[in-house]
């Protein structure tokens, strides 16, 4: 997998291993440390928005012709600068605990599945309208591939799980939209001279928030 691998193939790859991830986490584990204040429960529950959300958007009316259509980088730039997103994002994690239940491995597999037959039967140009505004399906489905390689990662580290070859190579067409959202954030310049090696990033320097 690279950076020019489609969004599909990128979503379908990350969606069945970081279910086998999830699958992988011992008993005694969800209620561990997971990222930052959230337990693995937690983590888990948040990283189930990954499919949730396609789900929910596809089930709403497409957005009318002439809609502003945003892209990848666009929604993350739009909807992680936005003025206390992140609290509302651990927040609703929490909240989302309950829709998991007592079996969240099982609850997250069925989830991934129905999302997969959905994805399969949506072209790529049809439009979704999101709470940050409107994308194609396509440039959708990468941020929810994004989202699933990044805290797929964050899962791994947390429950001290060997690190998927899969979540490996989705590495790289995350770091393509990390590139793209930083030319959205005017921050490519500084990206670019500490991955070769110019300079340090600034201290607390992210992308994400």
């Amino acid at each position: 997998m690279d950076a020019r691998t489609s969004p599909r193939a990128w979503f379908d790859a990350v969606s069945g291993t970081v279910v086998e991830v999830v699958a992988g986490v011992p008993d005694d584990a969800w209620s561990g440390p997971g990222l930052g204040e959230w337990t693995v429960r937690e983590l888990v529950a948040h990283l189930s928005r990954a499919w949730s959300t396609v789900r929910d958007y596809l089930a709403e009316p497409e957005p009318a012709v002439g809609t502003p259509v945003l892209t990848a980088a666009q929604y993350l730039t739009e909807g992680l600068t936005l003025p206390g997103v992140h609290e509302q994002v651990a927040q609703r994690a929490r909240g989302d605990v309950a829709a998991l239940g007592d079996a969240p491995a099982a609850a997250l597999r069925d989830l991934a599945l129905s999302t997969a037959g959905l994805v399969a039967a949506t072209a790529d140009e049809r439009l979704v309208l999101t709470r940050f505004g409107a994308l194609r399906f396509d440039e959708y489905l990468r941020t929810r591939a994004f989202e699933l390689t990044v805290h797929g990662l964050d899962l791994t580290r947390a429950v001290g799980l060997p690190t998927p070859a899969a979540l490996t190579d989705a590495a790289v067409p995350a770091l393509a939209l990390l590139a793209e959202t930083a030319g959205e954030r005017a921050s490519s310049v500084v990206l670019l001279e500490s991955l070769a090696g110019r300079r340090a990033l600034p201290d607390g320097y992210t992308l994400l928030s």
